[in-house]
C-alpha cells in the first residue's frame, strides 16, 4: 500500500535565529486495499488510534491519518528514541499537535501532501534558538505543484481581510496556497484563523512576514527548498515584535 522507510531526507534551516531540522518522506501511493488498510491499522495504532481511524467515513482519510501516524511513531522513535501514540501528544482546541518532553515542551508541525500517484510528508521540530521567546510556533506545510481556482478565490478572501491585494499567477499559485497554510498552522488555529487581526510587512515567493495588530506577534514564513521539483514547502515561526 505505501512505504515508509527509515530513510528520511534531513534538512536543517534557520530562519533568523531559529534553527530547525526537517525530515522529509516521499513514496509511491498505490491501490487502497481494505483488507491491507485493516491489517496495517491492528498492527501498528494503539487501541486509541484506532478508535479514531474507524471514525472517518472515507477511506482516502483513513489512509492519511494511518500514514500520519506511522510517519510520526517512525520519526519520534528513530530519531528522538521516544515511543510515541496519538494519545501522548496534547493539542490545542483547534486540533494543533504538541509534545512534552522530560523538561520542556517539545514543539513540531507535521504536513502531508498527496494525489492519485505520490504522496510526500514532512516533520519539522525546533532544534535552537537564541532571541526568541519559549513559547514559540511552528507551522509547516508541504504541496504538490498543482493547485485549482478554488485555492486562489480562499487565497484572494485572506489576503482581502488583511486589506491587502496581490496578483497572483495561476503557476505560482500553489506558493501562495502553501504560505497561508504554513502561518495558519502557526497561529494555531489552521484555516479558521481570524486573518483580520494580520497586517502584510512583506509577501513574496521566498519570505514573507505577517504582523498581529493584537499581540504584536510577527510570522515569518521561508520557502524551503526541496529536491523533488514537484513539490514547495514552508515554514513559519512566530516572534514578538
Amino acid at each position: 500500500m505505501f512505504n515508509l522507510t527509515n530513510d528520511y531526507s534531513l534538512q536543517r534551516v534557520k530562519i533568523d535565529d531559529c534553527h530547525l531540522s526537517l525530515y522529509l518522506n516521499t513514496y509511491q501511493k498505490s491501490y487502497l486495499n481494505v483488507n491491507d488498510m485493516a491489517f496495517m491499522a491492528m498492527t501498528y495504532l494503539s487501541l486509541f488510534e484506532l478508535n479514531t481511524f474507524h471514525k472517518f467515513n472515507y477511506l482516502f482519510l483513513k489512509y492519511d491519518y494511518l500514514v500520519r501516524c506511522i510517519f510520526l511513531k517512525k520519526i519520534f522513535k528513530n530519531i528522538f528514541g521516544i515511543e510515541i501514540c496519538e494519545e501522548h501528544l496534547h493539542r490545542n482546541k483547534y486540533g494543533k499537535p504538541f509534545y512534552y518532553g522530560q523538561s520542556n515542551l517539545f514543539q513540531f508541525n507535521i504536513s502531508h501532501s498527496t494525489n492519485d500517484r505520490e504522496s510526500a510528508i514532512i516533520f519539522v521540530c525546533l532544534e535552537k534558538m537564541s532571541g526568541y521567546e519559549q513559547d514559540i510556533q511552528i507551522g509547516a506545510d508541504i504541496e504538490l505543484n498543482c493547485c485549482s481556482v478554488e485555492h486562489y478565490e480562499f487565497i484572494s478572501q485572506v489576503l482581502s481581510q488583511m486589506n491587502y491585494e496581490l496578483t497572483i499567477e495561476m503557476h505560482h499559485l500553489n506558493r501562495y496556497w502553501s504560505i497561508i497554510e504554513a502561518l495558519g498552522k502557526c497561529m494555531g488555529k489552521g484555516l479558521s484563523s481570524q486573518w483580520e487581526q494580520l497586517t502584510v510587512k512583506d509577501i513574496s515567493q521566498k519570505r514573507s512576514v505577517f504582523i498581529n495588530k493584537f499581540d504584536n506577534n510577527e510570522y515569518v514564513v521561508e520557502s524551503v527548498f526541496i529536491k523533488d521539483l514537484n513539490h514547495y514547502a514552508y515554514i513559519c515561526i512566530n516572534r514578538k515584535v
